[in-house]
């Protein structure tokens, strides 16, 4: 195994560390991918979409022939593989709406030769995968396969040889690239190592605080929170999720029916959660990164104080009420939290 790299501290190693756990999760998920015809890569830019596609690209055919969708589409498609080796990758990003058609019209002219390149479509976006699309590639690798995974990060930096470490920055960060190089790149002394991730993830677990300045990490954050902001706002259930712990969804829909005065069943809490494009991890139930869940409940108490104030007073009197039947860690965290 190679050994441990210390923490970043220069532009160039922060490059080569992004490149070395790109290249790991890559790893991860080639074998995976083997003997499939198409490939859809779509998430947050946080999750490195494009670069993953790239990796996984490199690693699964020993030619990549890499364009703009929009260049697979009619004769495009005959011009790509006229390009293309019998074995190669073709990688499209996605600027286009009808990625399912051009991958689709791709595979046709390549059968119509006799050959049968992987084509990989990659899409960095914060929309969830449509549905129909899970039709059309035979492998899809949504915000939820992207995440970094502990066995990703083992030995990757010196600070990470431990496992408990790994579980608090997985913990902060849920497994988003950008979140993970950013903690790592705020180093020693700062939070991102030792107590002072220790900390962090303690701060993730019991409130949603964010302090006077920024470190690289909460800055990725708030960038990304101020990206998606108005549409979690425009979904009450996916915003409610910012202001909780990680729950079940049966907890969820209980506090939910409750703070927005409606019923809100478990099927309408998992539907919201499939379907956000941003909920994700590799807990049992699905959350929101708390790195950018204490962003997004920033920018609702800047946006709307009322609001902001209103739910954390509501969800008060909903976690005390004992009828909402929530456990006990959650009622204690939700409580401090706010």
């Amino acid at each position: 195994m190679t050994p441990a790299a210390s923490t970043p501290t220069t532009p160039e190693a922060g490059t080569a560390l992004r490149e070395r756990l790109v290249g790991r999760v890559a790893a991860r998920l080639a074998p995976v991918l083997r003997g499939t015809s198409s490939v859809l890569v779509q998430g947050a830019p946080e999750l490195a979409p494009r670069e993953l596609a790239r990796a996984l690209a490199a690693r699964l055919a020993s030619e990549v022939v890499a364009r703009p969708l929009s260049e697979a589409r009619g004769a495009g498609a005959d011009a790509l593989l006229d390009e293309a080796g019998e074995d190669a990758c073709l990688l499209l990003e996605q600027d286009v709406d009808d990625a399912g058609s051009a991958c689709l019209a791709v595979l046709d002219r390549a059968g119509e030769r006799g050959i049968a390149p992987l084509v990989i479509v990659v899409a960095a976006c914060d929309e969830p995968v449509p549905e129909e699309l899970t039709r059309v590639f035979h492998a899809v690798l949504d915000e939820a396969m992207l995440l970094v995974v502990d066995e990703d990060l083992v030995d990757l930096v010196e600070e990470l040889s431990d496992v408990v470490a790994r579980h608090q920055l997985l913990t902060l960060t849920g497994g988003v690239v950008d979140l993970v190089l950013a903690v790592l790149e705020d180093g020693p002394g700062a939070p991102g190592t030792e107590t002072g991730l220790a900390r962090r993830t303690a701060e993730a677990a019991w409130g949603r605080a964010v302090g006077p300045t920024r470190d690289a990490a909460e800055t990725v954050a708030a960038a990304w929170a101020e990206r998606v902001h108005a549409r979690v706002l425009a979904e009450p259930v996916l915003h409610l999720h910012a202001f909780l712990p990680v729950l079940s969804p049966w907890s969820v829909a209980r506090l939910a029916t409750r703070v927005l005065g409606r019923e809100v069943d478990v099927e309408e809490v998992e539907l919201v959660e499939r379907s956000s494009g941003l909920l994700a991890g590799d807990l049992p139930f699905r959350s929101f990164p708390p790195l950018l869940a204490a962003q997004l409940c920033r920018l609702t108490r800047e946006t709307d104080p009322a609001l902001a104030a209103r739910l954390r007073r509501d969800l008060t009197d909903a976690c005390t009420d004992p009828e909402t039947d929530l456990p006990a860690r959650a009622v204690i965290t939700i409580l401090v939290g706010h």
